[in-house]
């Protein structure tokens, strides 16, 4: 029985820690979309494309810069080439997902999460 025991806690633990991960990066995954989605209705809503920048960056900046974030660094690339009425706005986001304080998997780093998102600019919108 001593010997089942001995056995059986490591490995219990460490299926543990396996699901804490798969969890932290689900919620990451979810975050970055969100976010994505978030900065390509933002920037969609934006009279100009220097505009549409500005409030893509802030909507992604509001999304994961806060605490309870688990990405310790983030990118926004916002495409405004067809920034026009009955046009659209692409946002990508990546995010280093760290992986801090779940060193007993040996997972020491981040992991990169991508999400991309696109949203239509009102065909009946003014633009500048």
């Amino acid at each position: 029985m001593t010997a089942q025991t001995v056995f059986a806690v490591p490995l219990l633990i460490t299926v543990l820690m396996f699901v804490v991960v798969c969890g932290r990066l689900v919620e990451t995954r979810l975050r970055v979309d969100s976010a994505a989605e978030d900065a390509a209705r933002a920037a969609s809503l934006a009279r100009s494309s220097q505009d549409a920048q500005r409030a893509a960056r802030s909507a992604v900046a509001g999304d994961l810069g806060g605490r309870g974030s688990s990405c310790s660094a983030y990118t926004v690339s916002v495409d405004t080439t067809d920034f026009r009425p009955g046009g659209g706005v692409r946002v990508s986001v990546q995010c280093e997902a760290s992986m801090s304080g779940l060193s007993g998997l040996g997972l020491l780093g981040a992991v990169g999460v991508t999400s991309h998102a696109a949203s239509p600019i009102d065909l009946y919108r003014g633009t500048t």
